[in-house]
């Protein structure tokens, strides 16, 4: 996945950065803009970094989706309506005893 990106990053119109971890073996790639490497620099991470330790930090769940919405390029709007469905999503599954 993510190969028919090479030919752009071999003539320049993207960069590419990798981040690896195991177990499992697994990596991850961001492609961007020249002029955006910000952004899969700090998408790296914030990927790379244990959840608890993020919302540890004082980052909520719903910041953490946002910010990576942002980094992905999303139009604000696409962004609070992901949040919202996500919400209504939980607040359906969660049960009674848990409100």
């Amino acid at each position: 996945m993510g190969y028919e990106f090479e030919p752009h990053v071999a003539e320049g119109r993207f960069d590419k950065l990798t981040a690896s971890w195991t177990p499992p073996t697994t990596e991850m790639v961001w492609y961007r803009q020249p002029g955006e490497t910000w952004r899969g620099k700090l998408a790296r991470f914030l990927m790379t970094r244990p959840s608890e330790h993020l919302i540890a930090a004082g980052f909520t769940e719903e910041d953490l989706h946002r910010i990576a919405g942002f980094l992905l390029g999303y139009p604000q709007e696409c962004v609070d309506a992901f949040c919202e469905r996500l919400a209504r999503m939980r607040a359906e599954t969660r049960s009674p005893d848990e409100s």
